[in-house]
């Protein structure tokens, strides 16, 4: 130590703990604090060290003793803490405050007072204290003029290092009465002045938590609107609005999280019932990870109910990735709770789920269309769904004659077996429901549509029971006479052979029975002039040659088949012949240079496969063109839009580089602090120009109605 300092300030009534310490870094001439305790101290020139004496007496005491500053009371400038931790709650003037109402000392400034008595007021460093109580405007946050962080540490107190005197910053005006409510219920309340702060730290939590001055002021009117006269603010309801793709209990999560405390429950449930249902689902592309507790409070259930959604596809990620139970898609639980309130009826045409069934099942009943959701109380959560049956269902119990037969009956009515039946149910020829009428998981039909079926086409095994022969020769016989099947193994996968009728009448049974020289499917194949390279004379190669050409397996080649970007060519063997031309015609495709891999085009842009389809293909910024085996982007498609992003943000990366949620943006947009523009088709994605983005962190833009 060198000696007590020329000049000690001697403290002011109201001073705040940074603002003595700046006194006495100006009034020495030292250019920092830092600098000051250096001289008195060496190496205990840290700023974190000196930043955290303003809730330390003892340090604070230590650092005034060593400069020869004189406080009677230190506990009277210096931030006392309740608790033994950094998240104890602060004690100021005899009001027990939360940590997290408190904001950076030396930072927020009224310049009017300032200019009255140059020194930091300790009301400045409370998140609640936004307007002055004593001249009616705006507290300032940081220089004005080149928008840098004022320091608590700094040289001069009511200087920037810019130059720019901070008494002769200009502030707008302001209403203080809700400043002076909120001192007063903490002189008068502790339990009510708590609700008020945690109500206040949930809000924030909601609106992208800025603390510039006019929001943090804007959410105290809304805290005090709702406990003082039950309302409320019209800017929550905004919030939430049907604009948002959010849906209100995601919004709401950290009013939720703390719905242990009544006011705040009453609160999120009072913005829930004012909250109106939009009529379409809205499209929501966000691919944000929420924890299992937050999904539970979302969706209104419990732990053992969150298990069983967890065992479904309910809740996974729309890249298909399954669900943990600490990590869930947001996107999934917005879904859910979106899509069992569209188009909701009144309560009194549904009916509560039924006890013996999970409440993850009739969710599942309602998606697959088994069932129709009749609403929840959004308020409530997923809990109180009720359900109600589908039209046809109503119908049968208001008299309507349906006569439902089982897969069994079905076999029974048409003279094969259940597993044809099978077949027929997956090819689409017969329409099954997927649940009885009880609700159980059981396959049935209309027993009129079974008939209807029946008079019109026959099973080519049917025809063989009847006639005592083997049903692939009665097949084989029948296309040698020119009745060719509709449905089949070679055609479209069905397991036997289907006719129809008509085509069958007046063949002649006996000479059907007799016939022996006809096409089969047995014995050796022949080549029939085939070449070394798989392709025939006649412009056709057999599967494995098409596979070599186009560098895949054989199980692909089934694939593009399938999906009609190579031609089969017709045989009664079950070789597989493919038309030389198509295969050809797809390998110069594949072979293009101005196409890329859709990983490729990922990488390029620094994102996941998954990423690149919901961000940029689903909106139509990019168009991913299906080669059955593979999918490509036109490499100029690409260079567009990475020439959009050089200069261009997402909302997402916007988030990122404003510190808060990427649903904050719009919010900004709205207010006039930022521009956006849409690119894609439909819904689309909305960028912002990156300089905008990078001088609202600077704090370069200061619109009048932020």
């Amino acid at each position: 130590m060198t000696g007590h300092l020329v000049s000690r300030p001697i403290p002011i009534p109201g001073e705040s703990s940074a603002s003595l310490l700046m006194r006495a870094v100006e009034g020495n001439g030292y250019p920092s604090l830092s600098a000051l305790i250096w001289a008195f101290w060496g190496n205990k020139s840290g700023k974190g060290w000196a930043e955290a004496a303003h809730t330390d007496p003892a340090r604070y005491a230590e650092i005034l003793s060593a400069f020869g500053i004189k406080v009677p009371e230190v506990d009277s400038i210096c931030f006392r803490r309740e608790g033994p931790t950094s998240e104890s709650a602060r004690v100021m003037d005899g009001m027990c405050i939360h940590e997290q109402m408190f904001r950076e000392d030396g930072r927020y400034y009224c310049p009017k007072c300032l200019e009255q008595r140059p020194y930091w007021r300790r009301s400045w460093s409370l998140r609640a204290y936004s307007v002055c109580t004593e001249h009616n405007m705006y507290l300032l946050r940081d220089c004005p003029t080149c928008g840098s962080e004022l320091s608590a540490g700094r040289g001069e107190l009511a200087k920037c290092s810019c130059g720019t005197n901070l008494k002769q910053a200009a502030s707008d005006p302001a209403d203080s009465s809700a400043v002076d409510w909120w001192l007063q219920i903490h002189q008068s309340s502790l339990e009510l002045s708590q609700h008020a702060d945690i109500l206040y730290l949930a809000l924030s939590g909601m609106d992208g938590g800025e603390k510039d001055p006019i929001s943090e002021h804007r959410r105290l009117c809304t805290v005090r609107s709702w406990i003082e006269n039950g309302e409320v603010d019209a800017a929550v309801m905004e919030m939430v609005g049907k604009e948002s793709a959010l849906h209100p209990r995601l919004l709401l999560l950290p009013l939720l999280r703390r719905a242990d405390i009544p006011e705040i429950e009453r609160f999120a449930k009072a913005i829930l019932k004012l909250w109106q249902s939009p009529d379409n689902m809205p499209e929501f592309k966000g691919e944000e990870v929420i924890g299992r507790r937050d999904a539970e409070l979302a969706l209104g259930i419990s732990t053992a109910q969150f298990r069983k959604f967890l065992e479904t596809t309910l809740l996974d990620f729309p890249n298909g990735e399954r669900p943990s139970r600490g990590r869930v898609s947001q996107a999934a639980v917005n879904r859910l709770l979106f899509i069992l309130n569209l188009g909701k009826v009144d309560a009194a045409d549904g009916v509560t789920r039924e006890q013996t069934k999970s409440l993850a099942s009739m969710v599942m009943s309602v998606l697959c269309g088994d069932l129709e959701s009749a609403g929840y109380d959004v308020t409530a959560g997923l809990n109180t769904l009720r359900l109600k049956q589908k039209a046809q269902d109503r119908q049968l119990e208001t008299g309507a004659s349906f006569d439902w037969v089982d897969t069994s009956q079905v076999a029974e009515v048409l003279g094969t077996y259940p597993e044809a039946v099978r077949f027929l149910r997956i090819k689409g020829w017969i329409a099954f429901r997927d649940r009885d009428l009880e609700g159980k998981k059981r396959f049935i039909a209309n027993r009129h549509d079974v008939e209807q079926f029946h008079k019109a086409y026959v099973l080519g095994g049917t025809i063989a029971s009847q006639l005592g022969m083997n049903p692939t020769n009665l097949s084989e016989k029948l296309m040698a006479l020119g009745v060719q099947p509709v449905a089949g193994p070679k055609l479209d996968g069905l397991l036997v052979y289907l006719f129809r009728r008509v085509d069958i009448e007046g063949i002649d049974i006996e000479s059907l029975r007799t016939m022996e020289q006809y096409p089969t499917n047995a014995g050796r194949k022949r080549k029939n002039g085939e070449a070394a390279d798989g392709q025939s004379p006649n412009g056709e190669m057999n599967a494995g040659a098409a596979a070599v050409a186009l560098g895949v397996g054989l199980s692909d080649i089934h694939s593009l088949i399938q999906k009609g970007f190579i031609e089969r060519v017709p045989k009664l063997n079950r070789e597989i012949i493919v038309s030389a031309k198509s295969v050809r015609r797809l390998e110069r495709q594949l072979q293009r240079e101005d196409l890329l891999p859709i990983d490729e085009a990922a990488n390029r842009l620094g994102l996941t496969k998954e990423m690149l389809e919901s961000r940029w293909i689903k909106s139509g910024v990019l168009h991913a063109l299906d080669f059955g085996i593979c999918r490509k982007i036109a490499a100029k498609e690409l260079e567009y839009l990475e020439s959009i992003l050089g200069e261009h943000v997402t909302a997402a990366e916007g988030g990122r580089l404003l510190k808060m949620h990427r649903s904050y943006l719009p919010n900004l947009e709205r207010r006039g602090a930022i521009l956006s523009k849409k690119v894609g088709t439909g819904q689309g994605v909305r960028l912002y120009a990156r300089a905008d983005v990078i001088n609202l962190k600077r704090g370069f833009l200061k619109p009048a109605n932020l």
